[in-house]
């Protein structure tokens, strides 16, 4: 609060500059103060814009704005002072000019893949927000629903969307004052084309300053496609070829759940507590008493002396079920060796397999195909190309273990999201482009297509092939078994008349044997097509009908 003392000090001020000689009033007095050149009255206002002073001083500013918006014309006259000072500090708030790095503008002609992750873009979004244009990023929070300062408390989603709106709002306006900034443009005009947007709307999102042109975008993915050519060189080089990957899906999705809720059923039988409910603590069992729970579980269930005496039953409920186990754990044995990377158990299986298929009907041309390609990386192919062959069947495309899936599956994803992007632009006449650009791009254009929901807010949810057992699921699974008494444990009050299955592994061992036998006893049909060694001389196996000594023929492939 002002003191009388001070107050009678500012009234015989006042008195003293309303004399006379240089009779002047208050404002005439500060405005000489503040702007004169004379050496003593500039050494008086020395401190007013250091920090010993620049607190007090702007401590005038709030009181000088609060007297001159009384009036209706101040509140005009202070509106245009504000307006004109904002625009100067948005003139001198700007990014640097230049090529990247040293300054904002990036060249279709050398922009490089790394421009287009996210890491890069958060980070140049961060420099052009907090280090060029802190003034129009941070702006006041009274714009109500549209408010992004810095500060703003919520969701962290509102939070991302204000960042993302107030970081746009800085890139057009950048862009506008000087197109050489863009950043943000030049990555948009990309993804905008390969989410598919119409050339004549992406001109009209170019005019406002939210992406460049097509032109450029086609150009960034031709420089961009000299750089994927390399990296395809450098990949399928001899030195490399172990480092591939894929995204696998189970042929059957719920066979491992499958397999792995029976032998649970079949453990329980052996604890002899198949009828209880699961509760929500976990049984403790002594290292002794679970190995040999598992033990005689193995020998009731799953030896070959248990499929034997269970073929010689008269209900063929257990023989069906102990096949079904059997033929599932090759399933689940292939599944786990592609995803592990293990070349020597998934070729095992793949040999166990080609047996089996022997035995399925109506597999008349692929019967002949897995053993084949057995023949071929096993006998036939000199050893290094065998070797070379087998490390490549199998990639990861993360670089995580236990994600490797068969190549052939990734490609053809790839080759999905080719066909998806390139028919999204319009352009299905032009395939030089389709080959040019989008095939040498694919990766980077699937991500930028992803980017466009992350931007938005949205989160990616990446699609899992994996089936957890859950204690309700293994609940259902047990009530059905106990009900269609699938071991054949107990002995049924009217008699039921159940199919009999055939061991696949045993119908195609006898199969294979018969056609030694009788029709084809070099088995030429496996090595068809094939190039084998005789002697120094190569020479190719005869090409035969496969369906001449099949039961039927198919067209499954």
């Amino acid at each position: 609060m002002t003191s009388p003392a001070e107050i009678k000090k500012v009234l015989d001020s006042c008195s003293l500059l309303n004399s006379k000689p240089g009779k002047m009033t208050p404002k005439k007095f500060l405005e000489i103060y503040m702007s004169t050149a004379n050496s003593n009255v500039a050494y008086l206002r020395q401190y007013w814009s250091t920090d010993r002073g620049l607190k007090s001083t702007m401590q005038l500013l709030p009181l000088l704005r609060d007297e001159i918006l009384r009036t209706d014309g101040g509140r005009e006259a202070w509106t245009s002072f504000i307006q004109q000072e904002a625009v100067d500090i948005l003139v001198s708030q700007e990014a640097p000019r230049g090529n990247y790095p040293q300054g904002s503008f990036h060249s279709s002609l050398s922009v490089e893949k790394s421009f287009f992750t996210s890491e890069e873009q958060a980070r140049q979004d961060t420099a052009l927000t907090n280090q060029h244009m802190p003034f129009l990023y941070v702006l006041p929070e009274d714009f109500g629903e549209v408010a992004y300062h810095q500060s703003l408390t919520g969701h962290e989603r509102l939070n991302a969307r204000f960042r993302r709106v107030a970081t746009t709002i800085c890139s057009m306006v950048a862009f506008s004052n000087n197109r050489r900034h863009n950043g943000l443009q030049l990555n948009n005009s990309v993804r905008f084309y390969a989410c598919g947007i119409s050339e004549r709307v992406q001109e009209y999102l170019s005019h406002l300053g939210l992406c460049s042109s097509r032109k450029t975008a086609l150009s960034a993915l031709k420089t961009l496609s000299i750089e994927g050519r390399a990296s395809i060189k450098a990949v399928t080089g001899p030195t490399l070829f172990e480092e591939h990957g894929a995204t696998f899906t189970s042929p059957i999705l719920c066979s491992c759940s499958r397999l792995e809720a029976t032998l649970y059923y079949c453990l329980r039988i052996i604890l002899k507590n198949e009828h209880e409910n699961l509760g929500d603590e976990c049984v403790t069992l002594t290292t002794d008493r679970w190995n040999a729970v598992v033990e005689e579980c193995y020998e009731r269930f799953c030896s070959p002396q248990a499929q034997r005496q269970a073929d010689k039953a008269a209900c063929p409920k257990l023989g069906n079920t102990l096949i079904q186990l059997h033929d599932f754990s090759l399933v689940v044995e292939v599944k786990r060796s592609m995803r592990a990377g293990d070349v020597g158990r998934l070729m095992n299986a793949w040999k166990k397999w080609c047996i089996m298929t022997q035995g399925l009907t109506g597999l008349t041309n692929y019967s002949s195909y897995p053993p084949r390609m057995v023949l071929l990386l096993t006998v036939i192919l000199p050893p290094d190309l065998r070797k070379y062959l087998c490390h490549n069947l199998l990639i990861s495309p993360s670089g995580r273990s236990n994600h490797f899936v068969a190549k052939d599956q990734w490609l053809e994803c790839q080759n999905y999201w080719i066909k998806f992007l390139f028919n999204q632009t319009g352009n299905g006449h032009s395939v030089d482009r389709l080959k040019e650009l989008f095939s040498l791009n694919i990766g980077m254009l699937q991500e930028m297509f992803k980017s466009l929901k992350t931007d938005a807010g949205a989160a990616i949810i990446q699609q899992s092939h994996q089936n957890h057992l859950t204690p309700c699921s293994l609940t259902m699974f047990m009530q059905m078994a106990n009900n269609r008494d699938i071991l054949a444990l107990n002995t049924p009050k009217k008699p039921e008349v159940h199919v009999k299955r055939d061991n696949t592994t045993l119908t195609g061992l006898a199969k294979l044997k018969k056609t030694i036998q009788t029709t084809d006893p070099q088995l030429n049909k496996f090595k068809k097509h094939l190039f084998i060694h005789r002697q120094g001389n190569v020479t190719r196996s005869e090409d035969g009908n496969d369906s001449e000594f099949d039961e039927t023929s198919s067209v499954d492939m």
